[in-house]
């Protein structure tokens, strides 16, 4: 494992034993404290700004975490995130092309102000206000955060990207 891999595990960590009470049990804790962290880096935010955003579980939609921005010049951004944590890293791990597909679907979903689909509770709540939104006028910004500590995702993934942009 090289040192950034390293680094990484042991923010990992730290973060998974620093919020124990507030991060699922068993073996998607550390996947949910690695999500945690890119979430904190990514948008500057505190632990507890960076848990509020968790949207992890049950009908996420593949989506682990989701951020509405405030409205500025009519318009606002959607910070969406997705993270693979690998415990393993000897091996050639990659983002799943197939992660990238669901979340792309998602996409669809929660800025499609006629469509209905199976979401959790947090997710619900943030999609109701993107929705009301856009109904009020406001144009969103959509910013894809798909995050791995392992490699980048094979060429099967750029083209889906490519193919329903």
């Amino acid at each position: 494992m090289d040192i950034n891999a390293q680094i990484i595990d042991q923010r990992v960590y730290k973060i998974e034993t620093d919020n124990k009470e507030k991060l699922p049990k068993g073996d998607r804790a550390k996947g949910a404290a690695f999500v945690l962290l890119c979430v904190q880096q990514i948008l500057e935010f505190s632990t507890d700004e960076a848990l509020d955003c968790m949207t992890d579980g049950s009908q996420d939609c593949g989506i682990d975490a989701i951020h509405v921005g405030e409205i500025i010049d009519n318009s606002f951004v959607v910070n969406l995130f997705q993270g693979k944590y690998y415990k393993d890293l000897k091996t050639e791990k990659t983002f799943p092309s197939n992660e990238i597909i669901k979340i792309i679907s998602s996409i669809k979903n929660i800025f499609n102000l006629s469509s209905e689909f199976q979401k959790n509770r947090k997710l619900a709540v943030a999609n109701a206000e993107i929705q009301s939104l856009i109904r009020d006028g406001c144009i969103p910004l959509i910013m894809v955060y798909l995050c791995n500590n392992g490699k980048k995702w094979m060429q099967d993934g750029d083209d889906h990207i490519k193919m329903k942009v």
